[in-house]
Formats: C-alpha cells, sequence, structure tokens
C-alpha cells in the first residue's frame, strides 16, 4: 500500500483555512489600530493624563504582541503547505518505488484478465490470500462462566473462524474445562488460576488422545474463547516439551487476554493478584503453534490501551468488556469478512 496515513488534501485544506485566520487576524488588527492606539486625555487633568498614557502604552504593547503573532502564524501556514506538498512527493514516490512489484504481478495476469480492475484484484489475492490448512479434527472451548460449550456455539464458531483457516474432516467436538474466574462467575467458583491449571490438563490431555487417535501425520484444530484462549496459550509449550510439532496442532484464538499486543495479560506480564487468585500470564508464544488470533477493537481484555497511565482509555476500556468482548460469536460473515490483518515482525507462525 503506498498511500500514506496522513491525508495531503486535507493538510492543504487546513493549511488555506489557517491563512484565512491569519487574514481574519489582521484585519482584526487595523480596525483596532486608530482606536486603542491614539485615546485622547478625557480632560486637562493630571489623572486624565496619566490614564490616556496608561492606555496608549499598553495599546502599543498589544500591537507589538499581535504583530509576532501574525509573524507567527505566516511561518505556521507556511510550514504547512510545505508538509501536505512533502506528503504528495513521498506517495509518489512510494508508487515509483513500487512498480518493480506490481508490475510483474499485472503483466503475468494481463492475457487472461479482461481489465486493470481485474488485474489489481487478482495481484491482491495472490499477495493477501493464504492456502487453507486442513485438519483431521477440531476441538472447541468456550469462555469463562462456560465450561462445556453448547452444540449452536461449536457449530457458530467453527464454522466462522475454524474452517476458514483449518477445515476439519470430521465434526467439531466440544471441551469442557472449568473456566472458574472467582469472583466474576461466583463467589464459589474456582479462581483463575486454579480453572486454568485444572483446564490444561484436560486440554492437553484430549489433544494428545487426538493425535494418538489419528494416522500418522495428522492434524488437529483448537479454538479458545476469552479464558480458554488463554488456556490453549499456556498448553503450547507443555505440547513442545511432550514432543508434538507445529504441523500437528493449530489454534484459532478469539478475545486472546494474551495477545502480545493488546491482551491484558500480556500488558502486566508476572503481575499476581494472591487475593483473587489471578496471574498475568504474560504473551502468547507467536511461534510456537501455528495460530489465527481475531481481536475487535475496544475489547477490553484482548485490546488493553498501550499505555496503562492514560486513565480515560482505561476506563473506555474496561467499560467495553461487557459490550464488545462477548461478541466474536455473533459476529456477521460480511464483518468478519472485513477484518484487517495487522502487520507482524520477525518469523511467526501467528496471524493476527
Amino acid at each position: 500500500m503506498t498511500d500514506l496515513l496522513v491525508s495531503p488534501q486535507a493538510m492543504t485544506a487546513t493549511a488555506t483555512e489557517v491563512a484565512e485566520i491569519g487574514l481574519a487576524i489582521d484585519q482584526a488588527d487595523l480596525a483596532v489600530a486608530g482606536p486603542t492606539t491614539g485615546l485622547a486625555a478625557a480632560a486637562a487633568d493630571e489623572v486624565s493624563e496619566a490614564i490616556a498614557t496608561l492606555f496608549d502604552n499598553y495599546a502599543q504593547g498589544y500591537q507589538a504582541v499581535s504583530r509576532q503573532a501574525a509573524a507567527f502564524h505566516d511561518a505556521f501556514a507556511q510550514k504547512l503547505f510545505a508538509a501536505s506538498d512533502s506528503y504528495v512527493r513521498a506517495e509518489a514516490a512510494a508508487v515509483k518505488a513500487l512498480a518493480w512489484l506490481t508490475e510483474p504481478v499485472a503483466n503475468l495476469f494481463a492475457p487472461v484478465l479482461s481489465g486493470p480492475e481485474s488485474v489489481a484484484a487478482s495481484a491482491t489475492a495472490l499477495l493477501a490470500g493464504a492456502p487453507l490448512k486442513p485438519v483431521e479434527a477440531a476441538l472447541i472451548l468456550s469462555e469463562s462462566g462456560v465450561p462445556t460449550p453448547s452444540a449452536s456455539y461449536i457449530s457458530d464458531v467453527y464454522t466462522k473462524y475454524v474452517e476458514p483457516n483449518f477445515p476439519s474432516a470430521t465434526a467439531p467436538q466440544g471441551v469442557s474445562t472449568p473456566n472458574g474466574l472467582y469472583p466474576f462467575t461466583g463467589i464459589k467458583d474456582l479462581t483463575l488460576d486454579i480453572s486454568l491449571a485444572r483446564g490444561a490438563t484436560i486440554l492437553n490431555d484430549a489433544i494428545l488422545q487426538q493425535l494418538a487417535a489419528l494416522s500418522a501425520g495428522s492434524s488437529v484444530a483448537v479454538l479458545g474463547y476469552s479464558q480458554s484462549a488463554v488456556l490453549s496459550s499456556l498448553v503450547m509449550p507443555k505440547l513442545l516439551a511432550e514432543g508434538v510439532t507445529s504441523s500437528q496442532v493449530n489454534f484459532v484464538l478469539l478475545g486472546n487476554p494474551m495477545n502480545p499486543n493488546g491482551g491484558v495479560l500480556a500488558r502486566f506480564p508476572d503481575l499476581t493478584l494472591p487475593s483473587l487468585g489471578f496471574t498475568f500470564y504474560g504473551a502468547t508464544p507467536d511461534n510456537a503453534f501455528p495460530n489465527v488470533s481475531y481481536t475487535l477493537e475496544y475489547d477490553g481484555f484482548a485490546d488493553f490501551p498501550r499505555y496503562p497511565i492514560n486513565l480515560l482509555a482505561d476506563i473506555n476500556a474496561v467499560m467495553s468488556i461487557p459490550f464488545v468482548h462477548a461478541d466474536y460469536q455473533h459476529l456477521t460473515q460480511a464483518q468478519l469478512d472485513s477484518a484487517v490483518q495487522l502487520p507482524t515482525e520477525s518469523p511467526t507462525q501467528s496471524t493476527y
């Protein structure tokens, strides 16, 4: 993509408006110059003369400050016009620099496609599309407070999130885990740490049992949502330690609180709240297993502000949790089709 995040047209319009503000300042300056600098004494006494002198000195000071403000304004407007021109040249240079990549692709498809729009669309699909990775089985986990996923939930999230990435040769299966989150899911429920410890054992065993039942070279997909996304993240290093390879297990994570860039558990790594049995586990391993993560903007669990010192952003994230974090299952296909894939750094098996 060669367009910059700054719109030169908007900058030019802004610069023009700034220049118009400068003209208004100059006109106001001229309008008040005479009345404010030529004040006559109201009477011949000393008091009136002193007051007239005071106002005259004040007005002259105002005129001096006004001239400085006008000079600063003119310089600012010129800089804004120059910045706009610089962005235009930068975009043109980017288009030219990427011509070596786009032109061969266009030439490749030109003989078989009817027009430039088709060439552009096919080139985009060629560069952005990722091949599906079929699997032999799919395991579906649910969110906090829902130990056993329902049949409708399994069908919904499999169709929307797993099948487009890791289509399964067999029907998806639900996996029951504690999914406790004391005190939010009940004052007698399990704490997060205990729930994750027990759930990790259950999920690890379920994956190993599936792999053992399948033929050699087979693979499985695992979907984790909210707490079960954390559970999936914690199981990854366990699987590697037991000899499971990255070609055998694939993950789809929804609203992951351990999302490397935005997960609330990754924002405050190693923080512990003993009274709640709550540990901030850090970030999901990004290169352990193939992993496709879906995150909704303003999801306070998976998209927590980068700078927690911004209290307004923190409050907005927390207040959005009940309204955003529970929406993943209910997104439409049109909304999913408009999802934006984020750029990544260094070799990784994760897609965000």
